[in-house]
C-alpha cells in the first residue's frame, strides 16, 4: 500500500512540475518540503510590544485543515519592513528563523520575523490595540502618514471585506475577513513609516531526502521534455 501511494506521488509531483517546466526543481521542493500551499492569516487575536519586540497571536487557516490554529510570531521592531525576498524573488526569511509544527500543520519560516515555538506570548508585555483601515474613503497611504511614533497594527480591508460590509458589518474583533491583510507599522518621529504586509504563510512538508535520489531522472526527463517545456513557456507568455 505504501508503495503504491509513493508511486502515485511520485506521479503527481513529475506532471506537476512538468506543467510548470522543470522536473528536477519539483523534485528539490519537494526533498526540502517545500509546498505552494498557504495557510492564510483569518484573526489577530492579540498583540503586544516587549522590549524592542513585537508578539502577534494569530489565527491561520489551511486548506487541509480548515479550523483555525493559533501561531505566534515574534517580529523585531528593526526587522518591520525588511524585505521577504532576495533579489531574484525567491523566499528570504530573517537570518536564524525555523519551521513551526503545530496542530498537524508545518510552517516554513514566515517572511519577517520569527515563530514563537511554545506559542505564548510573554508575560508583561504591552498590549498593542489593532486598527482597521477601511477600502476606499480611508486608504492605507493615509492612516499611514497620520501614524504617531511607535509600533502599529493594521487590518486593512479590499474591495471584497468592503463589499461585504454592505450585508454586514465586519466584527472588529481582530478579524481578518478574505482578501484583507495585516500591516506592521513602525514610525520613528516624523520619518515615513516602516511596513510590512502580512497575507499568509507559507506550509511545509517533511522533508525528504529520498527525492533527490530521482533527480539523474528528472535531469534526462528535462533534457528530452526541453522543446515542450519551452513551448509551454511561449504560451504562457503569450497568454
Amino acid at each position: 500500500m505504501r508503495i503504491v501511494s509513493f508511486a502515485g506521488a511520485i506521479g503527481v509531483t513529475m506532471s506537476a512540475a512538468l506543467c510548470s517546466g522543470c522536473l528536477t526543481f519539483g523534485v528539490i521542493q519537494r526533498s526540502a518540503g517545500r509546498t505552494d500551499r498557504d495557510a492564510r492569516i483569518t484573526e489577530v487575536r492579540q498583540s503586544a510590544t516587549l522590549g524592542h519586540d513585537l508578539f502577534l497571536r494569530l489565527g491561520v487557516q489551511s486548506h487541509k485543515h480548515p479550523e483555525t490554529r493559533m501561531v505566534v510570531l515574534r517580529v523585531p521592531f528593526d526587522e518591520i519592513g525588511r524585505l521577504p525576498f532576495n533579489k531574484k524573488g525567491e523566499p528570504q526569511p530573517s537570518p536564524g528563523a525555523v519551521r513551526l509544527e503545530v496542530d498537524e500543520l508545518l510552517f516554513q519560516p514566515p517572511g519577517v520575523g520569527y515563530w514563537v515555538p511554545d506559542g505564548e506570548i510573554p508575560t508583561g508585555s504591552t498590549p498593542v490595540q489593532a486598527e482597521y483601515v477601511e477600502f476606499g474613503w480611508d486608504s492605507l497611504e493615509t492612516r499611514l502618514a497620520a501614524l504617531p511614533s511607535g509600533i502599529h497594527v493594521l487590518i486593512v480591508l479590499d474591495i471584497d471585506s468592503y463589499r461585504e460590509q454592505l450585508a454586514g458589518p465586519v466584527l472588529r474583533n481582530g478579524a481578518v475577513p478574505a482578501g484583507a491583510h495585516v500591516v506592521l507599522a513602525r514610525r520613528v518621529e516624523v520619518n515615513e513609516p516602516e511596513t510590512s504586509h502580512l497575507w499568509s504563510f507559507n506550509e511545509a512538508r517533511k522533508k525528504n531526502r529520498a527525492w533527490l535520489l530521482l533527480t539523474p531522472l528528472t535531469v534526462a526527463g528535462d533534457i528530452a521534455t526541453c522543446p515542450f517545456q519551452l513551448l509551454y513557456a511561449l504560451i504562457m507568455l503569450g497568454d
